[in-house]
């Protein structure tokens, strides 16, 4: 009974920390892409327009995680990261979130 109650706490301690380290990359990329949503803010109060792509606002476009930026009409943006193989993590400017997926 004592082994099966210290398996179970290592299985929920290592389980508690997976959950806390995707929590705590959500939060990071939430926070680098919020620098970029406050340039595209800013640039939009200034030139009236959201820009066509991230050298509009002096950043280059990276080939790893990103951010990435879409512009998906006159009003709406996506900013996302790719994170793993098939997996994102996107702001929606039409909705002002944050989801995974894209």
């Amino acid at each position: 009974m004592k082994k099966v109650l210290i398996i179970l706490v290592v299985i929920l301690t290592i389980l508690g920390g997976i959950r806390y380290m995707q929590y705590r990359e959500n939060r990071i990329y939430e926070n680098e892409g919020q620098v970029f949503i406050d340039k595209i803010k800013r640039y939009r109060s200034i030139h009236k327009r959201l820009p066509n792509n991230l050298e509009s606002l002096g950043e280059k476009e990276t080939m790893s995680t990103g951010p990435y930026y879409e512009k998906v009409d006159s009003n709406t943006y996506k900013l996302y990261f790719c994170i793993g193989f098939d997996d994102y993590k996107v702001y929606n400017s039409k909705d002002n979130k944050w989801s995974n997926g894209k």
